[in-house]
């Protein structure tokens, strides 16, 4: 009887994105499922993309199948090892990307890595409940600076200072208290 691969998973949001992903920690090292990487990037057809990277002797030994916890339940999901993210990401036609990304391919990249890099080597817990008030903190770091942006905008439409919209919520805390159920 052949012993089960303890594989685990962790999700990552990536607050410039407004995504999560999926970091498989495996025998054979992390993995990232190649479908969610497509949707941060939008790419469409991800089978095209599996199909690729499997046909490059260079890259095909990083393209594994793994169980990947979905709201079907466990799904056999394409991933890729994180060593070959920057391989695969240097071959996409950067025009079959959505808009807003073509120019930004590198910077997603990176980001992405960091990111795993962050949950493995110990920079960010990588338990759910931690990591999720950790994306929680980090959203509410860009709420806070949009918002401030937004207020110097109005203050500067309206010719006169504007009052700041956080004051109106009440101390901080009670706006991180709130914030999980606003977003779950």
């Amino acid at each position: 009887m052949a012993t089960p691969l303890q594989v685990t998973e962790t999700k990552i949001f990536l607050p410039r994105w407004n995504v999560e992903i999926t970091l498989l920690t495996t025998p054979k090292g992390p993995y990232f499922v190649i479908r969610e990487l497509c949707l941060v990037l939008g790419v469409k057809d991800v089978a095209q993309q599996a199909a690729k990277l499997r046909a490059r002797k260079a890259v095909a030994q990083f393209i594994d199948n793994w169980p990947v916890q979905t709201r079907g339940g466990k799904q056999e999901m394409v991933c890729i090892h994180r060593r070959a993210v920057g391989y695969w990401f240097g071959t996409i036609d950067e025009t079959r990307c959505r808009e807003e990304v073509q120019d930004r391919i590198v910077e997603i990249q990176i980001e992405v890595v960091d990111a795993s890099d962050r949950v493995l080597f110990g920079e960010v817990a990588s338990e759910p409940a931690r990591a999720h008030l950790v994306s929680l903190e980090s959203q509410l770091s860009d709420y806070r600076r949009y918002t401030g942006m937004l207020e110097e905008r109005i203050g500067h439409l309206a010719g006169s200072r504007a009052i700041p919209l956080a004051s109106s919520y009440g101390d901080e805390s009670a706006v991180a208290v709130a914030t999980p159920y606003l977003l779950q």
